[in-house]
């Protein structure tokens, strides 16, 4: 009679595992380190597509205003608090990094959009509180939540023509009673503003490309200056 043996086989399957979503919080460096860098952010991790850039007291000395993006980067959403690094005149800003006389680095913002609904002003902000001035890329519909804070621009977004704030089709729904203030030469390009609430302004060259953009259900101020 033959012997059948009967081997068992075990293989080990790799466990496909997708990192939960997180606060990413700023840490308190200077502007040699670049917003790629891993130093910049607490935990040693920048903050990845689905993750949540935050600005909070972390952020404690003012000369820390502002910060590169080093490349291109892609953030969920971005919420600030109460940062401490906040330049009297421009505020905070995340900005682009400038090789050649070049600015590089496109910054694609997620589904979580702007939250500045608790950020909370340090004393003397009247000029800028949070800027952005690198370019901008959507990849989802969402929220810019803007209160009316001290600082005469709330949210500001500022730049040349190479740094370009393109909806890529989606809608921006701008909400709070705040300023949201596009400032430079720069283009709104590819999708729709809903104002909600507060004031809009369009200053100095920023351009809405025609066919373009749309700026849809005013139901607050919009002002060209």
């Amino acid at each position: 009679m033959k012997r059948h043996h009967l081997f068992s086989l075990t293989l080990p399957i790799a466990a496909l595992t997708t990192l939960p979503a997180a606060d990413i919080v700023k840490t308190d460096n200077g502007i040699a380190a670049f917003l790629t860098d891993a130093a910049s952010w607490s935990g040693g991790v920048p903050p990845g597509p689905d993750d949540t850039a935050v600005f909070d007291a972390t952020l404690a000395t003012p000369a820390n205003s502002q910060h590169r993006l080093g490349g291109d980067m892609a953030w969920g959403g971005i919420r600030v608090l109460d940062p401490k690094a906040v330049n009297v005149t421009s505020g905070y800003t995340v900005s682009a990094q400038v090789s050649a006389g070049v600015h590089t680095g496109t910054l694609t913002l997620g589904a979580g959009g702007i939250d500045l609904s608790q950020a909370v002003a340090p004393a003397g902000v009247t000029n800028a509180f949070f800027g952005v001035g690198c370019a901008l890329k959507l990849a989802a519909d969402q929220t810019w939540a803007v209160p009316n804070l001290p600082a005469a621009h709330d949210l500001a977004f500022s730049g040349s023509a190479n740094r370009p704030v393109d909806f890529g089709g989606f809608t921006v729904a701008k909400s709070g009673a705040g300023r949201l203030t596009l400032n430079g030469a720069n283009v709104l390009t590819h999708g729709t503003l809903d104002v909600q609430g507060g004031e809009v302004f369009l200053v100095n060259t920023f351009s809405v490309t025609t066919n373009t953009t749309s700026v849809g259900r005013l139901g607050a101020d919009l002002t060209v200056k």
